[in-house]
């Protein structure tokens, strides 16, 4: 039986373990992918090592967030048993129950924490050597084509057994440093303080104790004091989109967009009619205007709408420099836009990909695809 604030150490050793292990499943991630991103030939091995530790460094601590995460929202009800399981078998009643099969309990609970982050661990493994195929992190849909990797499992270990070597090192490191950390707090030894403490006030500060730890667990898992937790678009704002793979991770994508329904599938050409139409705009991609061969310049402004232009003399223009353009330029009075709000607006401009869906693209789960 486990002393209570030797749970406490020992939740929090397991999730410095388990970030550790997050940490070399982003550096495999980065081996294997950052130099096709960068579209860069690949070198020999030490020296592609070495690049994959100086481009993992610029994402470290923002995928330390997201890493953190995701093991605090994985984990939640294990570190919940395990904190308010020890704060129960500290009273008189939880020592009878726990003596007559509490440690089957502990041992069914520990067999199930290690097997769910193994699991995940192996995940962002695979994630590693799927994303060349897919182009993003993979969520729980990833399961629509378990059929196909049934069929193909021989060929696939065949081809891809460098990530069965990864999966057993870094399975490895998260047994080792689980087992000692076992070992270490199973022998705990209360704090002076603590002993000198009745019983009752031992239940209460022991409670207080795991109230707090169980709020920066909170906080942890929401990633910050900031307005709304972190959600895969918060990966936006901290680096390039071509970047946002290496900064998330799996875990972290499959719990937060499950549950979430996929987007609607609209069919407007056949195979045969798109590949048409490519051609033909392939074909007729020279221009020959008066634009030719000149830059152009888009200047987008946001909440800006036609009544800040003024209506000739009924009402005053507010944006002088734009009505003066308006006035000398070429001016569309009947325009409808494409995309209906701010987020949508931008790939509708310089993609031309109308707002078809309910949910924006950039916070939809192809968020990370690259747009021409």
């Amino acid at each position: 039986m486990i002393h209570p604030f030797g749970a406490l150490i020992r939740a929090f050793c397991s999730f410095l373990v388990l970030l550790l292990c997050y940490a070399l499943c982003r550096l495999v991630f980065v081996f294997q992918n950052h130099l096709v991103s960068l579209a860069q030939p690949i070198p020999g091995l030490w020296q592609r090592w070495i690049s994959a530790v100086d481009f993992g460094t610029q994402f470290f601590w923002s995928g330390l967030r997201f890493d953190a995460s995701a093991i605090t929202l994985l984990n939640i009800p294990f570190f919940a048993v395990l904190l308010f399981g020890s704060v129960f078998t500290a009273t008189a009643i939880g020592k009878r129950i726990y003596s007559k099969g509490g440690a089957y309990v502990a041992g069914l609970v520990k067999l199930c924490f290690w097997s769910v982050n193994i699991a995940s661990l192996w995940a962002n493994i695979a994630d590693a050597f799927y994303f060349p195929f897919s182009g993003k992190r993979s969520t729980l849909a990833v399961f629509a084509v378990k059929q196909d990797i049934t069929h193909q499992a021989v060929q696939l270990i065949m081809n891809f057994w460098i990530a069965g070597v990864f999966c057993a090192a870094v399975t490895m490191v998260f047994v080792v440093g689980e087992r000692a950390i076992t070992k270490a707090t199973q022998s705990f030894i209360a704090p002076q303080f603590f002993s000198s403490l009745s019983a009752r006030a031992r239940v209460v500060s022991t409670t207080a104790s795991v109230t707090l730890v169980c709020a920066i667990f909170v906080l942890i898992a929401r990633g910050g004091l900031q307005r709304k937790p972190l959600s895969l678009p918060s990966a936006y704002e901290l680096v390039a989109p071509e970047q946002v793979p290496f900064v998330l991770n799996t875990t972290f994508t499959a719990l937060k967009a499950y549950g979430s329904p996929p987007p609607p599938e609209f069919t407007f050409l056949n195979a045969n009619e798109l590949m048409s139409w490519q051609q033909s705009r392939m074909s007729s991609s020279k221009s020959s205007g008066i634009l030719a061969g000149r830059n152009v310049v888009i200047l987008i402004l946001e909440s800006f709408g036609r009544e800040y232009l003024g209506n000739g003399s009924s009402s005053p223009c507010y944006a002088p420099f734009v009505c003066e353009l308006s006035r000398t330029g070429v001016s569309f009075e009947p325009a409808y836009a494409n995309g209906r709000t701010s987020i949508e607006s931008f790939y509708s401009i310089h993609a031309g990909l109308p707002s078809l869906h309910s949910q924006a693209l950039v916070t939809s789960q192809y968020g990370a695809n690259r747009v021409p």
